[in-house]
């Protein structure tokens, strides 16, 4: 059964992809060939949350929206639910990443170009970064719907889900507060020139080895608690 539900989301939220993925790649080269003006940070934005953003609409689609009844549907337990769901963020988390890097690429901007120039261990590095980095925000915001539609705030859903994903968004900068005393630097620390640019070149998204310590502390810490909220909700339903 829970194989069955992995393979039914998967096919769902491929067919979200293949239309993101066809833009990701159609502006790369429409921007290569300067028939269409996009910069590298614009273009990597649209497709990082574009793919968080699909993955956060098939889990509250299948959650809480016209899908809840097949999900509810079956006899498989909260835990299992939330498990089929984090293996399908995990594998969207990588086809994502490989659709930005292949755009970046494809764009041949300057991020594409120091992308191209670093070595295979450090680009790997990087990509499991992102990857990771898409993850996490994505359990993060998955617990804040998933709370956000708790019975007890049913009047006002949309309002307390929208509350919630405001916190998750100011939990890291508190977080990093906190472990201020945690040694921070860049991923990409190689030494390489490509790579040192690159690192600059991703300061907005702020890959650091603190920010990567804390998520890593965070996720499981959110999918247990929305394992738990689920477990919950399903009893109440």
């Amino acid at each position: 059964m829970m194989k069955n539900l992995f393979l039914h989301e998967m096919r769902q939220s491929l067919r979200y992809f293949v239309w993101l993925a066809g833009a990701g790649l159609l502006l790369g080269l429409l921007a290569r060939l300067r028939l269409f003006s996009i910069t590298d940070m614009p273009l990597f934005a649209l497709l990082f949350y574009g793919a968080c953003g699909i993955m956060l609409y098939r889990f509250w689609r299948t959650m809480f929206g016209g899908e809840a009844t097949f999900c509810f549907g079956t006899p498989m337990s909260a835990g299992r639910q939330i498990a089929a769901r984090l293996l399908v963020f995990v594998a969207l988390s990588v086809c994502g990443t490989a659709l930005l890097a292949a755009s970046i690429l494809l764009q041949g901007e300057e991020m594409g170009r120091l992308l191209a120039a670093l070595p295979v261990g450090q680009a790997v590095t990087l990509f499991l970064l992102v990857a990771l980095s898409a993850l996490l925000l994505v359990v993060s915001y998955a617990f804040a719907l998933t709370l956000g539609n708790l019975p007890v705030f049913r009047a006002h859903r949309l309002l307390c889900c929208g509350l919630f994903a405001a916190a998750m968004l100011a939990l890291n900068p508190l977080l990093l507060r906190v472990f201020a005393f945690l040694p921070d630097r860049e991923m990409i620390i190689a030494g390489s020139e490509p790579a040192e640019e690159l690192g600059a070149h991703f300061a907005n998204f702020s890959f650091s080895i603190r920010k990567l310590v804390i998520e890593l502390l965070e996720a499981p810490v959110f999918i247990g608690l929305t394992a738990m909220l689920t477990r919950k909700y399903m009893l109440l339903e």
